[in-house]
């Protein structure tokens, strides 16, 4: 199955679809609660960082923190179909901030606490990670996740997990006129933190 037939699985369309409810608007539908969104440099952020290596963007690099408005992160099972549950963790944020905007998900596949590598051609039972940076949309073919400091919070029914996530991945860049433009590596760290239920 070629890339831009996976762009469009199921998987992806979840999370572009996050992508667009971030950047596009301002209404956030897994909003958290009033009193955990941070205003400026008030309060504690949520940490990011992330490089690649080759293809067009070879050298590019991007770090900064960011308020609970700019980020989705959740934790939630759905049944596999044979009886058991897929236990996923959604991730997302935007960020708007840089000369070149850009928005990254990830679908987190977890085996217990342990997060499942990062793998194109099995959505199902592997994590997925999609990058929207520039004119690209960049997709984990093969990669890992590391995940440390993993807890957890739930408010009003949705589970919203804090952790610290190293990740390295091996990714194919894309655009609407060249499906294949260049391959790429990233390698980064995200730290989401715990959410302040006041």
């Amino acid at each position: 199955m070629n890339l831009i037939k996976k762009i469009t699985s199921l998987p992806y369309l979840i999370v572009c679809i996050m992508f667009l409810s971030i950047s596009c608007s301002e209404d956030n539908p897994f909003e958290p609660p009033m009193g955990n969104q941070n205003n400026g440099d008030t309060g504690p952020m949520h940490l990011y960082e992330l490089s690649f290596s080759g293809g067009s963007i070879d050298g590019e690099s991007f770090s900064g923190r960011f308020p609970d408005n700019m980020i989705v992160a959740y934790r939630h099972q759905n049944p596999d179909g044979n009886g058991g549950e897929i236990d996923t963790i959604t991730l997302t944020f935007a960020e708007e901030s840089q000369a070149n905007d850009f928005s990254l998900g990830m679908l987190i596949r977890m085996d217990g606490d342990s997060p499942r590598p990062l793998d194109i051609l099995d959505t199902n039972n592997e994590s997925q990670m999609v990058i929207a940076y520039d004119n690209y949309i960049l997709t984990a073919t093969t990669g890992t996740i590391t995940m440390t400091n993993l807890g957890q919070t739930t408010y009003q029914g949705i589970t919203y997990p804090h952790f610290t996530i190293n990740y390295t991945a091996e990714m194919n860049g894309a655009t609407s006129s060249n499906p294949n433009a260049f391959t790429t590596q990233v390698t980064g760290s995200i730290t989401v933190r715990r959410l302040d239920v006041n």
